[in-house]
């Protein structure tokens, strides 16, 4: 007698991208498993009603019939077939639709091997467990198991909302003082806690500082200082393993014995970079009464986990970008020690622009980002001979052309980095003129980013009141009574405006 030939696993994957559908395709061919491919759900529905399918793996955005759409046919078809769903970029209005409609899984793109494997087991899993579960529910026993796979299923759901989430609030760019705040927050949203405080290390007095908090008293917040190895969190640091306390005994506390608690439960977890602790996540006082699950802890843990990457990167981030604005710094520094007329120019003009826009009530982000664009505005005339950069005579027409070309190699220096677009435009038309008239653009009015005309200005102003080899500086009151007579030609009325001010 011969055995029984083991059934291959049989996936139908939807996507109305090629691309995406023939990678799918070679990535879970080269596993061993049977792979269809639809370009539409429409063409999809029509092979699951012919053909038996384990899996479904469907693009949330196609025509004719959208991923969602599709996933409720298939579940009122065959609700036994789990179905994944892909996706390129987060939307959680999406994401808790699909789950509601019974979506096991998600596939982000950009498509990767690990990811693709890793949800492949688990519909597979999923797959045998429904059938068996669908072989159960005609027994006897068919209310309880069906109860039971209810609790499982608002389990799951609640799981997987929470982990997309998570995993949502750590995908923008966000400071790092608020992307503490931000944790804390979500600390408190995940499990249900009426107090919540993220401490860091310092490493330096051996203590836990509290960075960020919510429900607890800023007199509290602002003086705590935990010694490493003192109190619960102080415990966790020491031992570098988490603390889950159900039934706090007196004299038991997250912070110290002035803060008092509502319930007798509380979580402390490790934060971790590179398997060192930095710092600790706690929370307290469960806002629906009684104690924390081991569901809260593992939520906790999976927070902290990706919290701590996320602050990893931020300050890997803000370590590379420092140094590249240092380095750029250190170029600005070598061009103007080339002329001692203009030593320190970019400072000046820097210290000027960032009070005119303050004064013309610019953002902070944007008042940042004048005050970088100032540094470096005129870093392109590192590429300008010193022959013609440091002519102690009148220019000639050509010599001046060359001098025109400072701003674009300003601009091609910074380009490469990419995450200085805005302090590009400063770099690049500073130069421009209201009437038009101005380089290299030939830009005119509000054409004219707002920054670089700001810039602008304060520019002309340090020009005017520094001495040059072939003239003498103007006084204060000069070179402003010639500004104000270029407004509304070579400067923005209004830039003028605030400019004055800031002299009155």
């Amino acid at each position: 007698m011969t055995a029984k030939r083991k059934r291959v696993f049989k996936s139908l994957i939807v996507d109305d991208d090629k691309a995406v559908r023939e990678a799918l395709s070679e990535i879970l061919t080269e596993e061993g498993y049977l792979i269809e491919l639809a370009s539409d759900g429409v063409e999809a529905v029509r092979k699951i009603k012919k053909e038996r399918f384990d899996a479904v793996f469907s693009d949330v955005w196609m025509p004719k019939m959208n991923g969602v759409d599709l996933l409720k046919k298939v579940k009122e078809y065959d609700p036994t077939i789990p179905v994944a769903m892909i996706t390129g970029y987060p939307d959680i209005k999406v994401a808790v639709e699909a789950i509601k409609e019974g979506a096991s899984d998600f596939i982000t793109k950009p498509i990767r091997i690990d990811q693709v494997l890793v949800v492949m087991k688990k519909l597979s899993k999923e797959r045998q467990l429904l059938l068996e579960n669908a072989e159960l529910a005609k027994e006897v026993e068919q209310k309880r198991t069906i109860e039971s796979l209810n609790k499982k299923l608002h389990k799951k759901i609640k799981e997987i909302s929470v982990l997309y989430s998570i995993s949502e609030t750590f995908s923008e760019p966000i400071k790092e003082e608020d992307l503490l705040q931000r944790i804390v927050n979500m600390a408190c949203e995940i499990t249900d806690a009426g107090k919540s405080s993220l401490m860091i290390v310092d490493n330096e007095s051996k203590e836990l500082i509290i960075k960020a908090a919510k429900g607890i008293d800023e007199d509290i917040v602002d003086r705590q200082r935990i010694p490493i190895g003192s109190g619960v969190a102080g415990k966790v640091v020491l031992t570098g393993e988490h603390l889950f306390i159900n039934g706090l005994t007196e004299g038991v506390h997250l912070l110290n014995n002035k803060e008092h608690h509502k319930g007798d439960s509380l979580i402390s977890v490790p934060l971790k970079i590179a398997d060192k602790i930095f710092g600790v996540l706690n929370v307290a006082d469960r806002l629906s009464g009684g104690r924390f699950t081991e569901e809260d802890l593992y939520m906790l843990l999976t927070l902290a986990k990706k919290g701590a990457l996320r602050i990893e990167n931020t300050i890997l981030y803000e370590s590379i970008y420092n140094n590249l604005i240092d380095t750029l710094k250190t170029m600005i520094n070598a061009i103007e020690a080339r002329d001692m007329y203009t030593r320190t120019h970019s400072q000046r003009v820097t210290e000027l622009a960032m009070e005119i826009a303050h004064e013309m009530g610019c953002s902070d982000e944007e008042r940042e980002t004048i005050g970088l664009g100032g540094l470096l505005h005129d870093i392109g005339k590192i590429g300008i001979r010193d022959s013609i950069l440091l002519k102690p005579g009148g220019l000639s027409r050509e010599e001046f052309d060359t001098i025109k070309t400072h701003p674009i190699i300003g601009e091609k220096i910074v380009e490469p980095l990419e995450i200085l677009p805005v302090e590009r435009t400063i770099i690049r038309n500073h130069h421009e003129r209201w009437d038009g008239k101005g380089y290299p653009d030939g830009l005119s009015g509000e054409e004219i980013p707002i920054l670089a005309r700001i810039l602008s200005v304060a520019d002309a102003f340090d020009a005017m009141i520094t001495d040059r080899p072939y003239r003498k500086a103007k006084s204060k009151e000069e070179a402003i009574d010639e500004i104000e007579e270029l407004s509304g030609y070579q400067f923005d009325i209004n830039v003028v405006e605030k400019f004055k001010k800031v002299f009155h």
